[in-house]
């Protein structure tokens, strides 16, 4: 049955980007932190250093990052949503796609470039294609 052969790819693809929110958020957090604890140990307003800008350049460079990712793993997780439902095989197939990209899954790859082959190989199985197919569209509900 299509149901039961996307269900254990896409619940590998939600975990695996919910793991790197986890990370993301982390990170984000790291990149904010020299701002908010020990703010003395920079110069005044006005009157920056060479290292103060680097590393004012170097947390907005990692807070972007963060932000990308948890833009992507949100679009992963709300794709493997709609493969478990069997609706928007495109979205599916996108979120499966971008699951395979490392550099969006940072050391949560491990997780995410398996589950995203295997999301891939049963979604372009004939039968769950069909399947999605088939599969009421909202509008009809």
């Amino acid at each position: 049955m299509p149901q039961d052969r996307v269900q254990v790819p896409a619940i590998g693809m939600v975990v695996a980007a919910a793991l790197d929110i986890m990370m993301a958020l982390f990170f984000a957090a790291l990149n904010i932190l020299p701002f908010t604890v020990g703010g003395s140990q920079f110069p005044e307003f006005g009157r920056f250093s060479a290292g103060m800008s680097e590393l004012i350049f170097a947390s907005g460079i990692g807070l972007l990052l963060s932000v990308f990712a948890l833009v992507m793993d949100g679009f992963i997780i709300f794709g493997a949503v709609r493969m478990r439902q069997l609706r928007s095989y495109g979205l599916a197939v996108a979120a499966a796609i971008l699951s395979l990209i490392p550099c969006l899954s940072s050391p949560c790859f491990v997780l995410g470039v398996p589950f995203g082959i295997w999301s891939l190989v049963v979604l372009l199985n004939g039968e769950v294609r069909a399947a999605f197919r088939e599969t009421p569209s909202a509008e009809t509900l």
